[in-house]
């Protein structure tokens, strides 16, 4: 199988099983973390910012697509093609600390969830309660780092090793000391 099968196979395999487990039982629950949005954010950490946006663009038209969604067609496609994206661009080839990491996928989703509720405001007639849409978006965004910090660091591992990627080498402990004595 070639490596482009291999990425559209694993991406589609994983995506489809978080919007099943989104749409069909944490939606069922009220507020709960968005699964599908830590897929798209570990397919932007794992790959690049080019397949976590276009990962995002899909996983947001099928999450609009999906039953009971009641928000406009592709306000959630255009926020999540830009948490992958912007996932992509954070990549450290050290990895990222777990306070790096819990920040990010707060910060992510916090934006997405704004961004989501003021498209779905400006191009629908509905109100927005702008109290309870910050009190929603922030917990969900809470809970979505909270489970992230226990899944996503094993499942970009787990991305970057089925796709088989390997982690950019940071220099090493030497090469460091050599580079500092040689500036001296």
């Amino acid at each position: 199988m070639s490596r482009r099968s291999r990425i559209i196979v694993v991406t589609t395999v994983i995506l489809v099983s978080a919007l099943l487990l989104q749409s069909v039982l944490l939606n069922r629950l009220g507020l709960a973390p968005d699964l599908v949005a830590l897929v798209v954010i570990a397919v932007g950490l794992a790959t690049s910012p080019t397949l976590g946006a276009v990962v995002g663009f899909v996983a947001g038209m099928m999450l609009d697509i999906l039953p009971p969604d009641i928000t406009t067609l592709g306000a959630t496609a255009l926020t999540l093609t830009l948490v992958g994206f912007s996932a992509g661009t954070v990549r450290d080839s050290r990895g990222l600390a777990p306070v790096q990491l819990g920040a990010i996928v707060f910060a992510l989703t916090w934006a997405a969830g704004f961004a989501q509720v003021g498209i779905s405001a400006l191009l629908s007639d509905r109100t927005v309660l702008w109290g309870t849409a910050i009190g929603s978006v922030t917990l969900t965004a809470l809970l979505t780092s909270l489970v992230g910090l226990l899944v996503l660091p094993a499942l970009v591992r787990r991305l970057m090793s089925l796709l088989g990627l390997r982690r950019p080498r940071s220099r090493t402990r030497r090469s460091a000391e050599l580079s500092l004595s040689a500036n001296d």
